[in-house]
């Protein structure tokens, strides 16, 4: 007979780090401290979860150092249409500022 596994359990839920945190645990991984064994046990991640943040180390590093992004920001993921997006929100807040829009 089988046991049957409950699916409440935390490793099969779906997280979301920042990338402050992600930061952090690459410094850790860096200092060598820690075996990176201990690193993932200690966030309860997995080792595959650790290698994608080691291997995106440059463009999380640069973010956060250069503060492109908040630090509780999750994706790296930049808008593809930059420049529309800027003068619509400076459209958006000279309408707001004139009552035309309300929100």
């Amino acid at each position: 007979m089988m046991a049957s596994r409950s699916s409440s359990t935390s490793s099969n839920k779906r997280k979301c780090f920042s990338l402050e945190l992600k930061a952090e645990i690459i410094s850790e991984v860096d200092k060598k401290k820690k075996t990176k064994a201990q690193i993932c046990r200690g966030y309860d991640i997995s080792s595959a979860t650790l290698y994608t943040f080691l291997r995106d180390r440059e463009a999380i590093l640069s973010a956060v150092s250069k503060g492109q992004f908040k630090p509780d920001r999750k994706r790296l993921k930049k808008t593809e249409y930059g420049n529309l997006d800027r003068c619509l929100f400076v459209w958006f807040n000279q309408a707001r500022a004139c009552t035309v829009v309300s929100g």
